[in-house]
């Protein structure tokens, strides 16, 4: 490393601009991966805009940032926190945006935020840091070509069928994060939809990291005498995707995406009667059981 480059890490020289907005990555775990970059973002700005401010309130605590003016960026009340921001940046303020862990704006309520900031007329800077998928992939070794990240994958049959069609046809793998109150309940559905061996990542960058892989049936196994606790990242190779197309015709799946929409239940009638040319009564009878 050069000598410019000690010097601006030793004096944090950067010079953190008036009316910016910073997109801060911060630990997924380990304080330690808190870089120096973003330590001097977020001791130098104005407000911090968090996902959480209890969760971000320990973190700067515990790297030594106390009495940072923190403010709540609401996953409910999106367009309110973003305007909020907007609002901070026109007053000549210095904001930054954090996460509970990892890199905001990555499958969490600030996806949104970068080009409606942008296009206020501010300026985005992004401070990289870890991001759970691709620590989650580097460690497990299972994705062997490129992939598709899906954020938190959803919990029926349907919409991951689609999701693994859609990665088989291009002979992409597949990453997604899964709640641990899900990970029973999505284990199954996967085998059942033809995936053969996967890996499953929990804690990464904690005390109790670990790495679960192997065949389906040997992870589901473990999972089945192992209580899930964590947060758990799923890798699935392409080539672990057997018959993407098996397990659940595409009435089914028209079917399950129709009884997963936000309708009354006449409306979900009414249409599945009409697209898989069903009466009906025939039709409630199947609701009923769904």
């Amino acid at each position: 490393m050069s000598n410019d480059a000690w010097k601006w890490l030793s004096t944090g020289a950067e010079e953190v601009i008036s009316s910016t907005f910073y997109l801060v990555g911060t630990p997924i775990g380990n304080l330690g991966d808190l870089s120096y970059r973003a330590r001097w973002i977020l001791s130098s700005v104005d407000v911090i805009f968090a996902e959480d401010t209890r969760v971000t309130s320990s973190l700067l605590r515990q790297v030594g940032l106390e009495k940072r003016q923190l403010e709540r960026f609401s996953p409910f009340e999106i367009d309110d926190s973003i305007e909020k921001v907007i609002s901070y940046l026109a007053s000549g303020s210095k904001v930054a945006l954090v996460s509970d862990a990892g890199m905001p704006a990555i499958s969490d309520p600030g996806s949104t935020i970068a080009p409606r900031v942008r296009a206020a007329g501010f300026q985005v800077k992004v401070i990289p840091g870890p991001t759970a998928e691709s620590a989650a992939v580097a460690l497990s070794g299972t994705i062997s070509g490129g992939y598709v990240f899906v954020g938190f994958i959803p919990n029926t049959k349907a919409k991951i069928a689609e999701i693994l069609k859609g990665a088989k046809s291009l002979d992409y793998g597949v990453v997604f994060y899964v709640a641990p109150h899900d990970l029973r309940k999505i284990l199954p559905l996967l085998a059942e939809l033809g995936v053969v061996s996967l890996s499953v990542v929990r804690e990464m960058t904690k005390l109790y990291e670990e790495v679960v892989e192997g065949s389906i049936d040997q992870v589901i196994d473990h999972f089945e005498t192992t209580e899930p606790r964590g947060e758990f990242v799923v890798s699935i190779d392409a080539m672990a995707i057997e018959s993407a197309k098996e397990g659940v015709s595409d009435a089914q799946l028209v079917f399950d995406l129709i009884v997963d929409a936000d309708l009354t239940t006449s409306e979900k009638a009414k249409r599945i009667s009409k697209v898989l040319k069903m009466e009906r009564g025939e039709v409630y009878d199947l609701l009923r059981r769904a």
